[in-house]
């Protein structure tokens, strides 16, 4: 691409990471390992949360920058980020917020191509080599910045960013080919090693659907794409926030706890408490929800409609009738009657005519997207988990509504509803 649409492209990324650098997606995160087609071997970004409203971002490159990357983390830690930058063998490259008034000419010129408007703060590309004074990213660096920044925002966004040193695994992002449309993949390494830890995913490709748009009703593999992606992101976002918080679980569960559970249903628990939680729960009466907190910070179209469809959402109880394709079936709510057409290609293919389900059922687009907030029941336990909601207190689609954390009460009968209901006993006829 020409410099002017580079450093547009460069400036526009930027303001969007700095949108979002306060967001759950770059929270708690300290290095990002990068390979780019620009630079020779592995090169890392570096995190610091210079407090409100700035933040900066140090990218790493150089034979030493493995090594650097850990005294950069040490430095940032104990406060002494300029100084290791000016004193640190090889090159790193710095962006940051910073204040427009008074910035040199040289450091203006990605500005100006870009056209940026006059502006209390504006986005600064330095590079510090050392004991020598910083100086302006050259057009070539610009390339770097934007590669790096174009990752982390794609990564983030898909909830496949990872890099706590705590933890010692760090995510590495791979950026190729023309990065007006770039391809994006992701791997988790660890950190000291740098062995793989989790198979590579791609993110983005030449093809791929553009996440600053809203898809069209219609789109089916980009809204399942997107709600994918915004389903890991709220992961990451409830563990952040407490997700072992004991008001939050007593309040789902009642009596009982996930440890009580057989081994293989806790995850399906895990999963219906996540979309409660973050729905419905707040830890104060005057508290956002997750979902609340999220869509205040959120700027890409696809994942603010996904985050409207599930506060808008209700809990429902349906039972599956039959598939409409491998990747939808019909289903019917037994609160009014209703029937409806469920996209979701993972439940079609385990569920049987009868069961019942406890969804989270957001509308988007054409679709229904759905979420399991509690156990199914097999076929024929119908007026048995009908009789457990009734003895919560829930008797229609009110009292749902009013209470849709009690449907994980039955948690404690969710053995007893998944076995086969015994066989209908009927009276023979009598001889003729």
């Amino acid at each position: 691409m020409n410099t002017k649409t580079l450093a547009k492209t460069l400036v526009d990324a930027a303001m969007e990471l700095s949108k979002v650098s306060k967001q759950e997606l770059l929270r708690g995160i300290d290095a990002v390992a990068f390979e780019l087609q620009q630079v020779e071997g592995l090169v890392y970004a570096v995190l610091a949360d210079l407090g409100q409203p700035t933040f900066a971002l140090h990218i790493l490159v150089g034979e030493q920058s493995r090594e650097q990357r850990e005294e950069l983390i040490d430095a940032i830690d104990g406060g002494a980020t300029e100084r290791w930058l000016q004193r640190a063998n090889g090159s790193s490259l710095s962006f940051m917020m910073t204040r427009m008034r008074g910035l040199k000419p040289e450091f203006s010129r990605v500005l100006d191509r870009a056209s940026y408007p006059p502006s209390r703060l504006a986005p600064v590309f330095g590079v510090f080599q050392g004991t020598k004074d910083p100086r302006a990213a050259t057009r070539g660096e610009w390339e770097i910045f934007l590669a790096v920044i174009q990752g982390l925002l794609e990564a983030g966004a898909a909830g496949k960013l990872e890099g706590r040193r705590s933890l010692g695994v760090l995510s590495r992002v791979r950026v190729a080919g023309d990065l007006r449309r770039p391809e994006i993949s992701v791997d988790l390494i660890h950190a000291a090693s740098e062995e793989v830890v989790e198979r590579e995913t791609l993110l983005a490709h030449p093809d791929y659907v553009d996440p600053k748009a809203l898809p069209a009703d219609d789109a089916r593999e980009a809204w399942k794409a997107a709600d994918q992606a915004l389903a890991e992101r709220i992961t990451r976002a409830c563990i952040r926030s407490g997700l072992g918080n004991q008001k939050a679980w007593k309040r789902y569960l009642g009596e009982g706890s996930v440890e009580d559970l057989p081994e293989g249903m806790r995850a399906e628990c895990m999963i219906g408490y996540v979309g409660w939680h973050v729905t419905w729960f707040r830890a104060q009466k005057s508290s956002p929800t997750i979902l609340e907190a999220m869509l205040a910070e959120s700027t890409r179209p696809a994942e603010r409609a996904l985050i409207e469809a599930r506060m808008q959402s209700r809990v429902q109880i349906v039972e599956y009738i039959a598939p409409l394709s491998a990747l939808a079936f019909e289903a019917q709510d037994l609160m009014s009657g209703e029937r409806l057409d469920i996209d979701d290609g993972g439940l079609t293919t385990h569920c049987r005519p009868g069961m019942g389900l406890i969804l989270q059922v957001c509308s988007v687009g054409q679709f229904h997207l759905v979420t399991p907030m509690g156990p199914w029941y097999a076929t024929g336990r119908r007026d048995e988990a009908m009789g457990l909601l009734n003895d919560l207190g829930i008797w229609n689609q009110k009292d749902l509504d009013r209470a849709p954390h009690l449907v994980g009460h039955l948690w404690d009968s969710a053995d007893q509803l998944r076995r086969p209901a015994p066989p209908t006993l009927h009276a023979p006829n009598p001889e003729p």
